[in-house]
Formats: structure tokens, C-alpha cells, sequence
């Protein structure tokens, strides 16, 4: 396993633990409830991972050491971490200034500002590590800025919502670690005794010159919800695809502002297995100019992606109906309204990896489709189970109305299938629900009632009235 060579990593477990119950939350409710809703669900699985919340605690705002209001934070982790949630498209720099003076004011070194967004989980990392004392000024400044990219770009594969950059100390005048590289994936088809070709681009968006090296290793999958884990050593110790990459330059330095383009090559044996092959470059920089002033340790690392299929002999592969299976789906048989919530879980029964993506239709009574749902490709590891979920559409009122029996068709295949057999239709499952909104009923009732009621009595009143005259 790869661990980030960052000393002095302020409350590392809690906050992996933290970033875990983020990610599990984000891919079940993304950003469809409010700010309440997932303060509630993620105090629960910060819970179930043995960490100690508070909610609604009021912690005292110093400046020059006395107190001059308070602030209440979302959640309190073991009382040492600061969580403010958010539910917005984005995280502007005004939430970022704010949160960031909370912290600066409070007692606490660390804080999580997240926010569930409509795409992406954004997760900011902020480290105030300075002595506070309430009953003295505060003399000086230190300079805490600077910047740790850890952030793997493989999200985009395997459906991990990016994590933004963590914050890091280091004594460096506002200096922010920043480089990316592109392509940051390479999903490539190649043939035993194949040579593939190709380059790696490096941009640095930094102030100071970052010297670059590279480290090639094995990911795989853990979990159900595209968590990856990286690891030294291969599964089959008998193919080390390590050794069939070369790198043009295995160490370099970037300059602020420069770009460099390094060339490889992926050089597969004559006798490699059919089979599929995982691993991920990581690129590591370190300041030059802050190594050389600091023994302070401060890395950053980027990683482009390789996923590899062998192509050759498949007499011992599975057929292409049984690549991969449905092994459990969960809907309503019941519901009052919209949205129809559904999840499933897709097992790879493949040497390769697999790639499925589809839709899911509903049909009414009359067999015509109320609503259609596309399912977006996820990639599945060989051996792995996969989870997914989707939900109908609840922007508007027919949206979300449903009423009488439906059917329902999961239908999911892979490109490969497309290609060769000519429909989608490749897995496919079927359900059935029946949905009664009786509360709009009774409303709508009592609207056709109330009425009735109210004129049934006037009739009565004039014939009273008559006869007395």
C-alpha cells in the first residue's frame, strides 16, 4: 500500500474516516435533500466509525485574545475538528474566506468545509494550527499556506467524486503546490508482443520550480462504490506489468509556468496472458526552493491511470450473456409518489474488466413508458461487484406522480456486446410496483365534498321560510 509521505499529518485517521462517510453519503442522496437531511445522515456514519459528534455547539470567536461572539458549526468531531456542510452547484471563494475565519478565530486547528454538489463531492481541507490563548494577544503572524495535491485523477473511471485539495503546514510565504497532467487515463486494447507508444503532458501552475518523479504501481477495487486501493506487489506475481513501462524520463524538474511532455512505452511480452491489467502512475512533486530552505516535508502527487486488456485466447472466458450478472436489485413494491428510488448491484464474472451501462424503463397499465432513465457506464473490475443506483426525475408534478400498476425493465450491456450482437439487450431484469397517491385523493375529495355539503343545506332553509309565510 502507497502512504502519502507527509509528516506530522494532522488527525490523518479522523480524517479519512471523514472523507469515507462523505463519499458514502454523496453517492446516496448526491445533492437531492437538504442541508439538514445530510447533517443527519452523515452523523451516522461518522458514528458507526467510532467517532464522537456534536451538533449545535457554540464555540467562542477570539480576536487578540478575547472573546467577541460565536459560531455554530455544523458537527464537532472528537471534539478537535470543525465540519461545515454545504448543498449549493459550487463552493465560491465568499464560503471559503468565511469558514476559514471561523476557523482561524476558534480554538480548533482543523476544519472540513463539503459540500454535496449536483456533480461532484467538494471536500476542503483546512489546517489553522496556530497557539491560541483567550487570555493573552496573539503576537505575530505565521504563514500557514501552502498546498498538498494528493488527488489521483480516477475518478472519472471508477466514479469516485474528486477530493479537493488538503492544506497543509509548511513555512513558505502563501505557496500552493499546483501541476496537472493529461491524459489522465489510458484505457487501452493491446496484443502480447505489442509496443504502444504515447506521452504524458505536465503543466506547473506554480510559483517555484518542482522537481517531478515517477512511480508506477498496481490499484484495484475495494468495496461495492468504486473505492480503490493501490498496492506494491501484483496478484499474479508471475506478470509484473510494471517492467513493460518505460519512461522517457523517470525524474525531471518543472519550472513555474513551463509545460513538458514525457514520451513511454508500454512494451507487452509474447507471452502475456489474456487478461486485464490495473496499475496507475504516480508523478510526485516536491518544491525545490522549499526543500532546499526547510527540512519541512511537503509532496504532492498526481496519477494517470492505465487500464490494460490483453487481448488473445479466450476458450476459458465466460460467454458474453454470462459477463457479467445482476446479483441483487432493490425497489418499491409500494409507493405513494415520486421519485422511484432503485439500486442493484453487478457482478464481473469476467478475466477483464467490463464496462456496462443502460437504462431503465417504466411502463404504465397501457404499456406506454412514463419515464426512462439512462444508466451511465461504470467500470467493473474482473471478479468485482459493483453497486448502482438511480431514481427517477422529480423536477415537476407529473414527474412525480404516479398512480396504478407499473412495470419495469433494467436493461444493461457492454460496448463489446453492442458491437457484435446488435442490441442492448444483453441483461436484462424485470419488476413490477404499484403506486397510490391517496393523500392527493383525499384532498381532491374533500375539495368535491365540502362544496356539496355546504349547498345541500340551503335548499332546507328556504322551505323553512316558506312555510312560515
Amino acid at each position: 500500500m502507497i502512504k502519502n509521505k507527509v509528516k506530522n499529518f494532522l488527525y490523518e485517521k479522523e480524517s479519512y474516516k471523514i472523507r469515507g462517510a462523505c463519499f458514502t453519503i454523496w453517492n446516496n442522496f448526491k445533492n437531492l435533500f437538504k442541508e439538514k437531511i445530510i447533517e443527519n445522515a452523515l452523523k451516522k456514519e461518522l458514528k458507526e466509525r467510532d467517532l464522537e459528534i456534536e451538533t449545535q455547539k457554540k464555540i467562542n470567536i477570539y480576536y487578540k485574545g478575547e472573546r467577541v461572539g460565536t459560531y455554530v458549526p455544523d458537527l464537532i468531531v472528537n471534539d478537535c475538528i470543525l465540519i461545515e456542510i454545504k448543498v449549493k452547484p459550487f463552493i465560491t471563494k465568499e464560503d471559503e474566506k468565511q469558514f476559514w475565519y471561523y476557523l482561524k478565530g476558534s480554538k480548533y486547528k482543523l476544519g472540513f468545509l463539503i459540500n454535496f454538489g449536483p456533480k461532484k463531492l467538494e471536500i476542503r481541507r483546512r489546517i489553522y494550527d496556530q497557539a491560541r490563548n483567550k487570555h493573552q494577544t496573539i503576537k505575530g503572524c505565521i504563514s500557514v499556506l501552502s498546498a498538498l495535491f494528493i488527488s489521483v485523477f480516477i475518478s472519472a473511471i471508477v466514479g469516485l467524486p474528486i477530493i479537493s485539495t488538503p492544506i497543509v503546514k509548511a513555512q513558505q510565504n502563501n505557496s500552493k503546490i499546483n501541476f496537472s497532467v493529461a491524459p489522465e487515463k489510458f484505457d487501452l486494447e493491446l496484443e502480447p508482443g505489442q509496443v504502444f507508444n504515447d506521452k504524458i503532458r505536465f503543466y506547473s501552475q506554480s510559483d517555484f520550480s518542482l522537481a517531478i518523479k515517477n512511480e508506477t504501481t498496481f490499484f484495484s477495487a475495494t468495496g461495492e462504490r468504486g473505492e480503490m486501493t493501490f498496492n506494491q506487489e501484483p496478484e499474479d506475481v508471475s506478470f509484473d506489468a510494471r517492467q513493460w513501462f518505460r519512461f522517457e524520463k523517470e525524474q525531471f524538474v518543472l519550472q513555474p509556468g513551463q509545460a513538458e511532455e514525457v514520451k513511454f512505452s508500454i512494451n507487452v511480452p509474447v507471452n502475456a496472458e489474456t487478461s486485464g491489467y490495473y496499475l496507475v502512475s504516480f508523478f510526485q512533486a516536491d518544491p525545490v526552493s522549499i526543500r532546499k530552505e526547510s527540512p519541512t516535508t511537503i509532496t504532492a502527487k498526481i496519477g494517470a491511470l492505465f487500464i490494460l486488456n490483453i487481448v488473445g485466447e479466450t476458450g476459458n472466458f465466460p460467454s458474453l450473456d454470462k459477463q457479467f450478472e445482476i446479483i441483487e436489485l432493490n425497489a418499491p413494491a409500494f409507493t405513494e409518489s415520486g421519485p422511484i428510488s432503485i439500486n442493484f448491484r453487478v457482478q464481473n464474472n469476467d478475466p477483464v474488466h467490463v464496462k456496462p451501462s443502460g437504462k431503465l424503463i417504466i411502463y404504465d397499465f397501457f404499456k406506454r413508458i412514463k419515464a426512462e432513465i439512462e444508466i451511465e457506464e461504470q467500470t467493473i473490475l474482473p471478479r468485482k461487484i459493483r453497486f448502482f443506483e438511480t431514481a427517477t426525475k422529480s423536477d415537476k408534478f407529473w414527474d412525480r406522480f404516479f398512480i396504478g400498476p407499473y412495470r419495469v425493465e433494467l436493461i444493461l450491456s457492454t460496448k463489446t456486446w453492442r458491437e457484435k450482437i446488435g442490441h442492448d439487450r444483453q441483461v436484462v431484469q424485470s419488476f413490477k410496483f404499484f403506486a397510490l397517491p391517496w393523500k392527493i385523493i383525499l384532498i381532491f375529495l374533500a375539495i368535491l365534498l365540502i362544496p356539496t355539503l355546504v349547498l345541500g343545506t340551503v335548499p332546507k332553509k328556504k322551505a323553512r321560510k316558506t312555510l312560515t309565510k
